[in-house]
C-alpha cells in the first residue's frame, strides 16, 4: 500500500469513527438512484509553495468547488500525519489551526501554522474524501539564518612555530550555510593552507600566520554571522643589532641599540663581555622603578653611573649623572621635565635635565644638558 493509499484509508476510518458520512457510492460503484445530477467536487486552484523564515506565521490555502457534504482534510506528507479534517484539528500540535471562508462561492480551507519551525518544512496535502480521493500538494520551505555552534568550533589557540593547526567552524541553518575564511587584517592566507569549508588546516605554521582569523557563514538569509579565532604562535627570541661597532669620543654620550623579536615577549638585559652581571640594575617599589646603567672610561677604566627614576605617575623625577673627572663649568638652570609616554612599544625621546656633577673637591655644579632616553617594552610600576 502506497503512502497516498494509506492516507486515504486513515481519512475514511477517521470519518467513520466520527460518524460523518463520506458520501461514497454503492458497492456497484454507482451513485444512489436520483433525478438530481451531483457534480463531483473539484479543486479550483493549486496550493502555492511558500517560503517563510523560521519564527513567522504562515497559512496554506486549498480552494474547492461543489464540495457538498464531502470533507476536506490537511495532512503533512513526510510526517504521515493527519492535521485537520473539516473544522476539526486532529494533531496535538498547538501551533496548527484550520479555518474556511463560508462566504466564498468556492470554499477555501486555510491551514494556519504559527511560529514556524524548521521541522514544519515539507509537502502539505489537501485531500477530498471522494470515492477515489482527490489530492493536491503544496510545499512549505522554512529558511533559517546561519548560526555558528561555538561548542563545535575552535576557540583561541596557542601553538609552537612549525607545528600544524586546524581551525574548525561549524555552522547550521537552512539552506546549509557556506563558510568562508579570511584574515582579520585582510592579509592573504598563504596558498599552501588547506581550505575545506568548515575547517582550515595550517601546516608548519610560522610567526607570519599569527593573528585573528574570521570564519563567515552565510546562506542568503540575513544576518550573516562570523566568529573570530585568535591564533598565537610561540617562537624563541630573535636578535639583531644594526651597528655592531660604535665609536665615540671619551666622555660623550652613546646609545647602543639592540632589537629583539619573540613571542611571548622576551626579557632583555645588557651585559659586558668580560662581566657576567647585567650592565643595568633595576630596583622597584610601589611608586618608583630606579635603574642604574654603568659605563666605563676606556682610558681610566673608571665607572660612570647613571640612575634613572621612573615614578608611578610616569614622570621623570630625576636623572643623576656622577663622574669624578668632569670639571667643565657651564651655566645651568632648571627646566621642567616633559612627561614621557610608555606603552607596548616604549618611548624614545630627549629630555632636558640638570645633571648635578660631583667634582674632585666635592663641589656640586649644576650643568645643563640633554640625555637621550630610549626604551622598549618599558612599563613603569
Amino acid at each position: 500500500m502506497s503512502g497516498l493509499q494509506t492516507f486515504e484509508a486513515l481519512f475514511l476510518m477517521l470519518l467513520a469513527t466520527s460518524g460523518v458520512s463520506s458520501n461514497t457510492t454503492s458497492k456497484t460503484g454507482t451513485a444512489p438512484a436520483t433525478n438530481v445530477v451531483v457534480e463531483e467536487p473539484e479543486f479550483t486552484d493549486v496550493i502555492e509553495n511558500v517560503t517563510v523564515p523560521a519564527g513567522r506565521n504562515v497559512k496554506l490555502a486549498c480552494s474547492v468547488k461543489n464540495l457538498g457534504s464531502y470533507k476536506v482534510a490537511w495532512m503533512h506528507f513526510e510526517q504521515s500525519a493527519i492535521l485537520t479534517v473539516h473544522n476539526h484539528v486532529i494533531t496535538r500540535n498547538p501551533r496548527i489551526s484550520v479555518t474556511h471562508d463560508k462566504h466564498d462561492k468556492h470554499k477555501t480551507w486555510f491551514l494556519h501554522i504559527s511560529n514556524v519551525q524548521e521541522e514544519d518544512k515539507g509537502r502539505y496535502m489537501c485531500q477530498i474524501n471522494t470515492v477515489t480521493a482527490k489530492t493536491q500538494f503544496g510545499y512549505l520551505h522554512v529558511v533559517v539564518p546561519p548560526n555558528i555552534d561555538d561548542s563545535l568550533s575552535s576557540s583561541d589557540v596557542i601553538v609552537r612555530e612549525g607545528s600544524n593547526v586546524t581551525l574548525k567552524c561549524r555552522a547550521t541553518g537552512s539552506p546549509t550555510p557556506t563558510v568562508k575564511w579570511k584574515r582579520d587584517d585582510n592579509s592573504k592566507i598563504a596558498i599552501n593552507r588547506s581550505l575545506n569549508g568548515n575547517s582550515i588546516e595550517i601546516t608548519k605554521i610560522s610567526r607570519l600566520d599569527m593573528g585573528a582569523y574570521l570564519c563567515i557563514a552565510s546562506n542568503g538569509v540575513p544576518p550573516t554571522v562570523s566568529k573570530r579565532i585568535k591564533v598565537s604562535v610561540d617562537f624563541p627570541p630573535m636578535l639583531w643589532i644594526p651597528h655592531q661597532l660604535v665609536g665615540v669620543p671619551l666622555y660623550f654620550n652613546v646609545t647602543l641599540e639592540c632589537f629583539t623579536e619573540a613571542h611571548p615577549t622576551s626579557l632583555n638585559y645588557w651585559t659586558r663581555e668580560d662581566e657576567p652581571s647585567p650592565m643595568s640594575e633595576c630596583q622597584s617599589t610601589k611608586r618608583t622603578c630606579v635603574c642604574t646603567f654603568t659605563t666605563y672610561s676606556r682610558r681610566t677604566m673608571e665607572r660612570t653611573s647613571v640612575s634613572l627614576r621612573i615614578p608611578a605617575e610616569k614622570q621623570m623625577e630625576q636623572l643623576d649623572f656622577t663622574h669624578p673627572h668632569h670639571r667643565r663649568h657651564l651655566p645651568g638652570h632648571q627646566q621642567p621635565n616633559p612627561t614621557p609616554t610608555f606603552g607596548p612599544t616604549g618611548t624614545s625621546m630627549i629630555l632636558p635635565v640638570v645633571c648635578p656633577i660631583t667634582t674632585v673637591d666635592s663641589t656640586r655644579i649644576p650643568i645643563l644638558g640633554t640625555w637621550l632616553i630610549k626604551t622598549r617594552n618599558t612599563h613603569p610600576i
